[in-house]
């Protein structure tokens, strides 16, 4: 059994990089297990809900993306 290693990035604010990364992990999700997601959680809501209210809430916006073996597995 190989050893997965877990690690946790901690981030003030969502660049690009950080919005592809979980637009790609949606993809992913989607084309296997289209019942786990929900309706935040696409990939043309991600962009649009980190876009639309940026300005105003992102002061307040907390998010913490996951990586196993250097790939994203989770985001919250």
């Amino acid at each position: 059994m190989a050893v997965q290693r877990c690690q946790f990035a901690c981030m003030e604010t969502p660049g690009p990089i950080d919005i592809r990364l979980m637009q790609g992990l949606a993809q992913e999700v989607m084309a296997q297990r289209l019942d786990l997601v929900n309706g935040d959680a696409t990939v043309g809501e991600l962009a649009w809900l980190w876009a639309k209210d940026y300005d105003a809430l992102s002061p307040f916006w907390r998010h913490r993306l996951w990586f196993v073996d250097g790939r994203l597995a989770a985001w919250g």
